[in-house]
């Protein structure tokens, strides 16, 4: 049964291997020659299993390595370690993901250990096994000291902590499980009734090289535009609006191999709710601008004027900064944002975060009388606008700043006194005072100076359970930004919970009792799981 209920063929393989290898003598890590050859300490033998059944790990450098020597200590099985090298570099952003202990599939990975991580597990520190479902497991020097053998999921026996892993394989996918989509194809998924507009948070997970996403109404033209860029190796989400086809699929093209999630943040099918049903309607995007033909590439400093064709209206798009030199930011707003002719400067605010990759956030802004927003850029780079709403049923002001962790107390902005949010203090959800109840909002949601990479999820600010949906994945220390859509509560308060330990930035773009009541966040696709696997089209 192990065997057969294996999500990929590797892990398979790594199973048949592991009971081959029954009864094989213990040697610890510092006979080094025997780790590699007849006899196995425990990391060793979970990662010469997964080498045997020919895993590679798909570095976030972009180059792709052995599982061993790669993970070949349970120490190696930190989010982030450097150099990258074949001698590990750590599990954020590779094919080796992190899964909940109920997901659990025979050929996961258990990695047990003392402290908040593994990178002090060192000889006895730490353990690593194979779990073949049932509650048990298959290791060397567990149950038997001396030997491999069978074990059990025994959680809590001796180590204070465990993680558990899967492998996703880079190479064929095993029928009915949820290997890593090709690239180059297009691919749909039901998310919404008819005709709806949606407005969805896209992720792409653990991509091997870097690309893009298209986002468009199957049945159409695909457009020749994007909205998520991503890198190699980065976990990377983007909001995307669309309007569905006629069946209630929306399509998506993707440029790499990578796994796609569509968390869905607001339908015009809540119109029903309250608000007018013309309020937000989505087209395919279109490019307006696109710097590198016209040969505008801006400075740092440099401001550029993006005509939008809708004078007073709420357009949204997706704004890419390309090829960016160096770390920086963008700032979007109305060109008279202080209500007069001209360019005024822009707000204390950020829509779009950068080091020195191609990177894209969905902007919400309000063109101005003549149609105009304007984009101030940081850092010096190329821009994309490609733009997909108009409307004058919503009113985006000039945003405005609700929240910054980084700012002492006493500050006039709501902060954290100048400290990052524990993710385990139930006290340190965000919660952000919108002043109007039932309210949805429209914001940009900005996470800095992580210590590991991890996600934001939007919570009940009542206390109720979480959804396993989130709104913005976040890197190692660098600054990353996502546009949100929430719902705030009867009080008119939207919440945020971070997954790890960073700073949080919310700026505020949009409050609008015209969008209806919207729905709790749902995950409608996911193609790490068979039931909500897209479907390749072509």
């Amino acid at each position: 049964d192990a065997v057969a209920l294996a999500p990929t063929y590797e892990a398979e393989c790594a199973i048949n291997w592991a009971f081959a290898s029954l009864g094989a003598p213990y040697a610890s890590a510092d006979k080094k020659i025997y780790r590699d050859t007849n006899g196995f300490d425990c990391s060793s033998y979970v990662a010469r299993a997964f080498r045997a059944a020919g895993a590679q790990v798909a570095a976030r450098n972009g180059v792709r390595y052995e599982f061993f020597p790669y993970f070949g200590f349970t120490g190696a099985y930190v989010p982030t370690s450097s150099p990258i090298s074949m001698w590990g570099g750590g599990y954020s952003g590779t094919n080796v993901i992190r899964v909940e202990k109920k997901d659990l599939r025979p050929g996961d990975l258990v990695i047990q250990f003392f402290g908040d991580n593994p990178a002090l597990s060192q000889g006895n520190q730490g353990h690593a096994k194979i779990f073949l479902g049932g509650g048990r497991t298959i290791e060397a020097g567990g149950a038997a000291q001396v030997r491999v053998d069978m074990g059990y999921l025994d959680t809590g026996s001796y180590f204070t902590n465990e993680w558990y892993f899967r492998y996703q394989s880079l190479g064929t996918e095993k029928p009915g499980y949820s290997t890593q989509l090709a690239g180059e194809h297009t691919y749909k998924m039901q998310v919404g009734p008819p005709n709806a507009t949606v407005i969805g948070n896209l992720t792409v997970a653990a991509p091997a090289i870097t690309g893009h996403t298209r986002v468009f109404t199957c049945g159409t033209p695909m457009p020749e535009t994007s909205n998520t860029s991503f890198v190699a190796g980065r976990t990377t989400a983007t909001a995307a609006a669309v309007k569905l086809d006629g069946e209630g699929n929306v399509c998506i093209y993707l440029s790499a191999r990578a796994h796609l999630v569509w968390d869905q943040l607001w339908s015009s099918a809540n119109l029903g709710w309250g608000g007018p049903q013309d309020a937000l309607v989505a087209h395919n995007q279109v490019r307006l601008l696109d710097t590198r033909k016209t040969g505008g590439r801006l400075p740092a400093g440099g401001t550029q004027v993006i005509a939008t064709g809708a004078p007073d209206k709420t357009v949204m798009a997706t704004l890419t900064a390309v090829e960016p030199t160096g770390a920086g930011h963008t700032k979007v707003f109305p060109c008279d944002v202080d209500g007069t002719p001209g360019i005024d400067n822009p707000p204390a605010t950020s829509t779009n975060n950068f080091d020195n990759a191609r990177t894209a956030n969905l902007a919400t802004v309000r063109a101005d009388s003549s149609g105009n927003v304007c984009v101030f850029t940081s850092g010096a780079t190329d821009l994309l606008w490609d733009q997909a709403v108009e409307t004058n049923q919503i009113d985006a002001g000039a945003a405005v700043r609700m929240y910054d962790s980084r700012l002492p107390y006493g500050s006039p902005i709501p902060s954290n006194g100048g400290h990052r949010l524990n993710p385990n203090d139930p006290e340190k959800v965000v919660k952000i005072a919108t002043q109007v109840p039932y309210a949805v909002v429209i914001g940009n949601l900005t996470a800095t100076e992580a210590i590991t990479a991890s996600h934001v999820k939007t919570v009940p600010c009542m206390g109720l359970a979480e959804s396993d949906t989130s709104v913005l994945n976040f890197p190692v220390l660098k600054p990353v930004s996502n546009a949100v859509v929430a719902q705030a509560d009867w009080n008119g308060d939207i919440c945020f919970k971070v997954k790890d330990w960073t700073h949080l930035i919310w700026d505020q773009v949009v409050v609008s009792d015209k969008l209806g009541y919207n729905n709790a966040i749902e995950r409608k696709m996911d193609s790490r799981e068979p039931i909500k696997r897209p479907v390749l089209i072509s």
